[in-house]
């Protein structure tokens, strides 16, 4: 199960990105509590596994690189070490100007000890 020790760390949004669309990059930090395992839901995911801290950071691309597949940026690699000791964005629901539908705001916090 996760605990309460995890939350929003990073959000980023482009706009007119890849196909001409938004793109949106969340990076969340996930505690386990207790076992390990992923229970996952085939029907959302093809995979999902715990990634160690070192074998994230020896997937780092060049700057040069010309493809990320497999691959993981400097900046997402600075996103993903704020989530594992950095503050988190914590989410708090707003209304919205639709009745009966709340928002989402985030904001920073202090990292929790």
């Amino acid at each position: 199960s996760l605990s309460n020790g995890g939350g929003v760390v990073s959000l980023r949004h482009s706009h007119g990105f890849r196909f001409g669309v938004g793109d949106l990059y969340v990076v969340v930090k996930l505690v386990c509590e207790g076992s390990e395992e992923i229970q996952m839901d085939e029907r959302e995911l093809a995979g999902a596994r715990w990634v160690p801290w070192e074998e994230v950071r020896a997937m780092v691309a060049p700057p040069s690189a010309e493809s990320f597949d497999g691959k993981v940026s400097q900046t997402n690699l600075d996103f993903i070490s704020s989530a594992l000791s950095g503050a988190l964005i914590a989410g708090t629901p707003t209304p919205s100007s639709r009745p009966g539908v709340s928002s989402m705001v985030y904001t920073a916090r202090a990292a929790e000890t």
